[in-house]
């Protein structure tokens, strides 16, 4: 009886390090194929963020939420259905307790144009 539930246990264990977690791609890895960015669209399921294609493979990279981002001299963010909206400033930096921006608020005019980097694009998922 031992025998019996040693090895389904051993086989049951075989088979789980068998079967490799899948891996999300990301974005810089895929740039760093050549696969090339598009501008800021939005999935099948309305989400946020850039499609990267290479032949006949594409990837979907979803936007990660950033809370704000550089529009100009002003701010907006995102809203779960994809809108933008408009932030003041100075009350954002208030609010902070801060008199510039962080380093490395991404900028609406790269993000639109597919200018992008792994900071603000999180998984990447085969289309």
């Amino acid at each position: 009886m031992k025998a019996r539930s040693f090895l389904a246990i051993a086989s049951f264990l075989i088979l789980c390090g068998l079967s490799a977690p899948a891996s999300a791609a990301n974005l810089d890895g895929l740039v760093g194929k050549g696969f090339d960015v598009s501008k800021l669209t939005t999935n099948r399921a309305g989400k946020l963020g850039w499609k990267l294609s290479k032949g006949g493979e594409t990837y979907f990279c979803r936007m990660k939420n950033f809370g704000v981002i550089r529009n100009g001299n002003g701010l907006i963010s995102f809203t779960s259905g994809g809108r933008t909206v408009k932030i003041d400033k100075q009350t954002y930096l208030n609010s902070l307790g801060r008199k510039e921006m962080p380093k490395g608020t991404p900028d609406y005019v790269d993000l639109k144009s597919g200018r992008v980097d792994g900071k603000v694009a999180g998984r990447c998922s085969k289309m």
